[in-house]
């Protein structure tokens, strides 16, 4: 016996609690082969005491030291010293769990834990990983040592305290394929068969939930086998109770229900599917794993394929959220495991199987489904992430990998969609990777993916009944849907006929105009998105894919572009007015094939080209889909040329942080929830930025460190911009070198989180108890405080606006507030913040926003979508000029 076993059966032997685990003390015999192979590998461990985890494996899996022991071993002499190795298995397993009881106790000091650690790490690679290395190696078993090999590997896996202790350590897959090359005929040996099942059952008997995949690849390895026998074998071999989903909930029901309804030899094949694609843990499929994934689904057909996965998805899609847990006993400890959520970890891989193995299915329905089913789990759960997004993962890499690049169109359209930065930025390298195999340009796909409704001129009509039913774009996300009489005229209203003659065909419509509101929200974050990923036309795509498309040229027609032939620097700014391009002063202008295009920015151009240029919307009252024209400019400080790296100039402001959160999944930033907890009081918002190879970040800190949950309330601190490369840059970038269009874009994004996430929006936030005076200096200073460059850019607008309003006689402005002059007091309201104070003594009034689609703002004239806050403002102003006419008593007691 070698020095290592000695020195485990003597810690047995001492230990009072020996005879309390059931242990055979007494050592089996070792041949005098076995024993020279056993003095061997234990000189192999002396000698490498130093190497310590995986690195001695490595070094065991790289070592001479197998070849040398066995290269004038018989097969017979190697399965007997596979079978030495396995039977000790248990009293090794014993040995743990006296060594990890006695460390907990603390009966041990440290000298001797290290040493029992040390002892554990070689026992584990003399029982664990030997057995595995010597069984890779080409092995040919005759019929009565493989049986009796498998019943030793058999006897020696036990359940352990709920769960089978030894299936992943335990060398079954390398005797698996062992055997399979020892008996290549059409059938097993009998004895060799009937001990496989025996082992089967073993395995089967396995409750540990956390190796689900691990069990499944198992048993798919033993029915692969099993299978060379007769068609009852088989069915014997495959029940519905094998499949392992270790939480049961509806959809795992419901997947058992639909399966028993399936007829025996149908089962078997679906069974066999399942088993397989419950091993996929993988967000990507292998070569290998489609190869199989064919093997599987030739048996049981397309069709039926297709029609049952899709029952279970859509059943998954249409399901509540349920509460998953189980309990688990290990090493006399109880863990609970729990989350919260819509796919258990085994059904998870189930659908990412089934996802995989759709992949190679080259139909229009296919890219539908998984399109809806990405889509799906990518949605939120609150305070907790996304739906499913390893599921989501799955569902990108599928659409990448569909022949002819059919898939990319909806990766395109999920591109418009999505929000939440962390799943962005793993869709982006997947549309990257797939635009590259498939040699394609991912922005004209996904110009041309884009649904056209049948627009003309923004507007898609159907006859229904004696009626001509309209739809109208009137804004990124909303639409108009008018009735025309056949002599022409028009109602807002739903005719009765239509109403009580053609319901399914209204449903149709009103399907439609949600779709059509849906894409155009979509289509106008995608386009603001230009600005970002840095996007050129090339010469004739623009007009082909983009301004010729029927929804796409709703938006060109009101965008600003930049063109130029052959130097990037030297551009002209263009517009389509009345069917024909125009420059900024106004002359046609003839776009041609050899024009590259982009979005035109402010930023790269003059105060007197932007200028122009908002002259330009006043007259014509063109309203941009986004700020284009009206878009703030942010361009370095001489605070911000000190500092170099840094800016400070959204600094020290206090922020909601669900608001924030919320603001940064908006506009694509990735941000961690603040609180206190190890690493929860600073952290930063963060922006990748590809076309510029740079990463923004935005430095935040909790500002209530006394709260026992998720901080409500973050402080804001400087930005920075870092170099996004394959290893991440510490050092940051000077802020001089920073791309102008980057820098612009980034500022813009963090004075939209103060604008929208300071406390100093809440009107009821100074009244509260638990405000600190230095929380309450920076309400009032903020709420009525110097504005940025957003509320500059409203001011300017309002300048415009406020002759042509009807209240332009009782309203002045002021370098920060517009003031409404009411029959009973003056009221002055802060063009930041949108608060109000009342003249003489600045007293401060609270007046809770009306909904939008209540406030009468809304037909007046505004140069851009998306400014609520500018709204709000116009809105107040109207209420407060008629004050005499106001009747709410909360408002009537502060006046």
């Amino acid at each position: 016996m070698s020095n290592l076993f000695r020195r485990l059966f003597g810690k047995l032997i001492k230990s009072s609690e020996a005879d309390a685990h059931n242990l055979e003390l007494e050592p089996i015999v070792a041949s005098e082969s076995i024993q020279s192979a056993l003095d061997q590998i234990n000189s192999f461990f002396e000698a490498n005491k130093s190497v310590f985890g995986s690195q001695l494996s490595d070094l065991l899996s790289k070592s001479a030291i197998h070849d040398n022991i066995i290269k004038n071993y018989t097969d017979g002499q190697r399965v007997e010293l596979i079978e030495y190795l396995i039977q000790h298995v248990g009293l090794y397993v014993e040995g743990q769990l006296l060594s990890n009881k006695r460390r907990r106790e603390g009966n041990v000091d440290w000298i001797t834990q290290n040493a029992i650690i040390e002892s554990s790490r070689l026992q584990a690679l003399m029982f664990i990983e030997w057995p595995k290395l010597l069984m890779r190696r080409r092995l040919q078993f005759t019929s009565q040592n493989a049986a009796q090999l498998i019943t030793t590997l058999k006897r020696n896996l036990g359940v352990k305290r709920g769960s089978l202790y030894g299936v992943r350590q335990a060398p079954i897959r390398d005797l698996l394929k062992s055997i399979a090359t020892s008996f290549e005929g059409p059938e097993l040996p009998n004895e060799v068969g009937l001990s496989l099942r025996e082992l089967r059952d073993r395995v089967v008997a396995s409750a540990g939930f956390e190796r689900v995949q691990v069990r499944e690849k198992l048993l798919l390895a033993f029915d692969d086998l099993l299978e060379k026998g007769t068609e009852i074998q088989i069915q014997e071999t495959l029940s519905i109770e094998d499949l392992s989903f270790a939480y049961e909930g509806p959809l795992t029901d419901e997947i058992k229900r639909t399966l028993r309804e399936l007829p025996v030899m149908k089962l078997a094949k679906w069974i066999k599917f399942l088993r397989f694609a419950l091993t996929a843990d993988k967000p990507k499929p292998t070569k290998k794993f489609l190869a199989l994934a064919q093997t599987y689904l030739d048996p049981i057909g397309i069709d039926d394929f297709t029609k049952l996965t899709n029952a279970w998805l859509d059943f998954a899609l249409a399901m509540p959220r349920t509460d998953y847990y189980a309990v688990r006993v290990r090493d006399e400890h109880t863990y609970l495991s729990m989350f919260n959520g819509y796919l258990t970890p085994a059904t998870l891989n189930l659908f990412r199987g089934i996802v995989h193995t759709r992949s190679t299915l080259n139909s229009e329905e296919n890219v539908k489904q998984l399109e809806v089913l990405a889509w799906w789990a990518t949605q939120t759960i609150p305070q907790s992430g996304p739906r499913a997004k390893p599921l989501a993962l799955a569902c990108f890499n599928a659409l990448a990998l569909m022949p002819d690049a059919k898939g990319i169109p909806s990766l395109t359209r999920l591109r418009a969609k999505i929000k939440r930065a962390s799943v962005l930025k793993s869709l982006d390298k997947v549309i990257a990777g797939a635009a590259s195999n498939q040699n394609v340009d991912i922005g004209i796909l996904a110009d041309e993916a884009t649904p056209d409704f049948g627009l003309i001129n923004g507007s898609c009509s159907e006859v229904v009944g004696t009626y001509t039913a309209t739809i109208t774009i009137t804004a990124p996300g909303k639409s108009s849907l008018t009735w025309i009489t056949e002599e022409g005229k028009e109602q807002r209203s739903i005719p009765q006929e239509v109403k009580t003659g053609f319901a399914e065909k209204l449903k149709e419509i009103k399907t439609l105009r949600k779709a059509l509101n849906k894409e155009t929200s979509a289509q106008r974050n995608r386009i603001e998105q230009f600005y970002q990923d840095q996007r050129i036309f090339s010469p004739s795509a623009f007009a082909k894919t983009f301004h010729g498309h029927p929804l796409l040229r709703w938006f060109s027609r009101k965008l600003i572009w930049s063109v130029w032939t052959a130097d990037p620097e030297v551009t002209t700014s263009i517009r389509f007015v009345n069917n024909t391009w125009q420059n900024v002063t106004g002359d046609t202008f003839e776009l041609t094939d050899e024009h590259y295009v982009r979005l035109w920015h402010p930023a790269e151009n003059s105060a007197e080209e932007v200028h122009t240029w908002r002259n330009h919307c006043y007259e014509h009252e063109l309203v941009q889909p986004f700020k284009q024209a009206f878009r703030e400019v942010y361009i370095l400080t001489p605070a911000e040329e000190t500092t170099g790296i840094y800016s400070n100039r959204f600094a020290g402001h206090i922020l909601d942080q669900a608001l924030m959160s919320g603001l940064c999944r908006a506009r694509s930033w990735q941000k961690d929830m603040l609180g206190p907890w190890d690493g929860g009081y600073s952290s930063s918002a963060r922006l990748t930025l590809p076309a510029f190879g740079l990463r923004a970040e935005y430095f935040l800190e909790l500002a209530d460190a006394d709260t026992t949950y998720i901080g409500r309330y973050v402080a804001s601190d400087q930005v920075r911009f870092v170099e996004e490369g394959r290893r991440r840059q510490i050092e940051a970038k000077a802020l001089v070198d920073v791309p102008t269009v980057a820098f612009s874009e980034v500022m813009r994004d963090c004075d939209l989180f103060v604008a929208m996430a300071s406390v100093a929006n809440d009107p009821n936030w100074a009244d509260r108890g638990d405000r600190t005076d230095a929380h309450l200096d920076y309400w009032h200073n903020t709420s009525f405080g110097e504005l940025s460059i957003t509320a500059a850019t409203r001011r300017e607008v309002l300048e415009k606006l406020l002759p042509r309003l009807k209240i332009r006689k009782v309203t002045t402005l002021t370098e920060k507030f517009l003031v409404v002059k009411g029959t009973r007091r003056t009221y002055k309201i802060h063009l930041g913040s949108g608060n109000i104070l009342m003249e003489p003594n600045d007293q401060y009034l609270c007046i809770v926003a009306a909904p939008p689609a209540r406030s009468s703002i809304n037909k007046l004239y505004i140069p851009f979508a998306g400014d609520d806050k500018l709204s709000l403002i116009l809105s107040k102003a109207f209420l407060l000029a008629a004050d005499d006419k106001i009747d709410d008593p909360t408002i009537l007691r502060q006046l």
